[in-house]
């Protein structure tokens, strides 16, 4: 009895030993992420934040010089030095571990950007606010939907809703810019847009693309509800 005593004691002791290990390897792989984290926000501020400060006080000289008849370029100017601002703002939020609420932000930029390039917009908000997971997860669609239009397509129109379905919210940005000898396809390819299934994926939602009928592309994305908060009043707006 007494070596079966010794035994278990000694394996316990052992357990409680290595026990003890482990909490000290995570505590130790804890403080390691934290300091990585700490060294890319100081990059990131320093790095991304001097070249946003340049960019800013550079269009502001450039506006000065932009003779008052030159209405174009002055708007492109001021929207440059908007969105450089914004950014700095951005970058300072997420240094301090503040990540901002970005797709009413993303909305008002795109809006702006798609009639400077001359594409009529019909934009339909109506899911907000969002916890920022989400909130971050439809921006990034949203960014990489408009950005591969103007890329890629040859449109007039676009169409874009952000929606709450009872028990779900869906984001769907669309335009009729896919040529004539396109087949209807449906899927995801291409690394933005994997990446887009990724982002969608990590936070419980499904993502897709496709090829519709009359010459319309659509990206959508649907969320869980129980990602999301309460909705405040509608706002609806055609650009």
């Amino acid at each position: 009895m007494a070596g079966f005593t010794a035994a278990y004691m000694g394996r316990l002791a052992t357990h409680r030993a290595r026990s003890a290990q482990w909490t000290n390897l995570r505590e130790y792989g804890r403080q390691v992420i934290d300091a990585e984290r700490h060294r890319i926000a100081r990059d990131l501020h320093d790095v991304v934040g001097h070249d946003l400060s340049a960019i800013v006080l550079r269009s502001e000289v450039a506006l000065r010089h932009v003779p008052p008849t030159a209405d174009p370029a002055l708007k492109e100017l001021t929207e440059v030095i908007r969105i450089s601002r914004r950014s700095l703002r951005d970058v300072r939020r997420i240094v301090l571990g503040t990540p901002p609420q970005q797709l009413a932000s993303t909305v008002a930029s795109l809006t702006s950007l798609l009639d400077s390039a001359g594409v009529q917009a019909e934009v339909h908000i109506d899911c907000q606010p969002l916890p920022s997971p989400v909130d971050n997860a439809l921006s990034m669609v949203l960014r990489e939907g408009v950005t591969n239009m103007l890329k890629h397509s040859h449109c007039g129109r676009c169409r874009i809703q952000a929606l709450r379905e009872h028990d779900r919210v869906r984001l769907t940005v669309a335009n009729d810019g896919v040529p004539r000898f396109v087949r209807r396809t449906t899927g995801v390819g291409g690394a933005g847009l994997v990446n887009l299934t990724t982002r969608v994926g990590s936070v419980g939602g499904t993502f897709t693309a496709e090829v519709l009928p009359g010459g319309w592309f659509a990206l959508t994305a649907v969320i869980p509800a129980e990602h999301c908060v309460p909705t405040r009043p509608r706002n609806d707006a055609t650009v």
